[in-house]
């Protein structure tokens, strides 16, 4: 098993342009596809997006992973603890 591999849970730091969103990895595969977000922060980055319509076409968007830094156990989604942590991760880098 990798040890800098994302696992479901981990959490994510997602930056486009001068803006940072917290977020978790939701899923995994194919092993080749690397950042796709949910409709949720597509809509954050361009409020037209839809399932047929990318919200950015080029490479904006950067995905920062914090490998094996899951919550355990797993709990509901908590956007305040999100951003929280995510500021914990990044303030250690």
């Amino acid at each position: 098993r990798d040890p800098y591999a994302p696992n479901i849970g981990d959490f994510v730091v997602v930056i486009h342009g001068r803006r940072v969103y917290p977020a978790i990895v939701g899923d995994a595969g194919p092993t080749f596809k690397v950042g796709e977000a949910s409709l949720r922060m597509a809509k954050e980055f361009n409020p037209n997006a839809n399932p047929y319509r990318r919200p950015v076409s080029d490479l904006t968007v950067t995905y920062l992973v914090f490998p094996r830094s899951a919550d355990d156990p797993k709990r509901s989604p908590d956007y305040a603890h999100w951003r929280k942590r995510c500021s914990e991760l990044l303030d250690e880098i």
